[in-house]
């Protein structure tokens, strides 16, 4: 995938690209469907807080173990 292609996915995720759903879309699986879309053309992955809220325990810290390593420790996370 080329930079622009990132640049594309990152507009789509911040809700610029509005020929589908979108992260505020109004529709509950609007999200979903996008997250699901992004991973299938892009590889890019999105889990949505309901989806963290419904991990088990040790998923949620694998989740943000990886997150961690990769962007750095959340404001507040110890």
């Amino acid at each position: 995938m080329g930079r622009a292609d990132e640049l594309e996915a990152l507009a789509d995720l911040r809700g610029a690209n509005l020929s589908g759903a979108n992260l505020r879309d109004a529709d509950p699986n609007g999200a979903h469907r996008l997250a699901k879309r992004h991973w299938h053309q892009s590889g890019a992955v999105t889990f949505l807080p309901d989806q963290i809220a419904r991990m088990s325990w040790p998923e949620r810290e694998f989740l943000n173990a990886i997150a961690a390593k990769q962007y750095g420790p959340r404001n507040g996370a110890k």
